[in-house]
């Protein structure tokens, strides 16, 4: 019986630690098949709690660790194109009669039985040139973390973020939805040979 209950309990405290460190990911590309320099706005709202302040960084860290963008600006509008990416997110789980009862469970062991909760992370991005709308979209990632008194759900969250990024980078790339540095030297190129016809 000992054994039963010192498995069990063991069970209980691995079933909440078990989170990977998240890390942004590293695009290897050459220097002309970069995109062009971006500005880069990322808003989280007005209030930002220090839980999601880590994510919001970690957002920043996947634009400027990507290796995709010739320069990432994030204080100042520099260059013509600029990356607004708004940041939400929400426990809709949590107003469940059944989230509810996991979140009094674990608050009743004073956070030692883990409540493993759904989230979802939002990202609406919008891609402007100029004053010119170039696209709009979202993308909503479901998150299962756990509310416990030795997990940090942070790491959660940013690994969520990672996989929107992800499809962020994938759509950018796909829709060409941001110039690469060959396609306007390329440009350049030809509009030079007009001037000199």
């Amino acid at each position: 019986m000992k054994k039963l209950i010192l498995t069990l309990l063991v069970a209980i405290f691995v079933s909440g630690c078990a989170s990977p460190k998240a890390v942004t990911k590293n695009y290897l590309v050459d220097q002309k098949d970069k995109y062009i320099a971006i500005n880069l706005d990322v808003d989280a709202g007005r209030y930002v709690a220090m839980h999601e302040a880590n994510v919001v960084e970690h957002i920043y860290d996947s634009f400027e660790q990507s290796g995709l963008f010739s320069d990432v600006e994030t204080s100042f509008r520099r260059w013509p194109v600029t990356v607004q990416v708004k940041y939400s997110w929400e426990q809709p789980e949590i107003n469940t009669g059944k989230g509810f009862a996991k979140t009094m469970v674990s608050a009743s062991t004073l956070l030692l039985i883990p409540a493993v909760l759904t989230e979802n992370h939002t990202l609406k991005v919008r891609i402007v040139s100029g004053k010119n709308i170039v696209e709009a979209f979202e993308f909503t990632e479901e998150v299962e973390t756990a509310l416990s008194l030795y997990h940090d759900p942070v790491e959660d969250r940013k690994n969520g973020i990672s996989r929107v990024m992800e499809k962020v980078f994938d759509k950018i790339k796909k829709e060409k939805l941001i110039p690469t540095v060959m396609a306007i030297e390329k440009q350049i190129k030809a509009q030079q040979q007009k001037i000199t016809l």
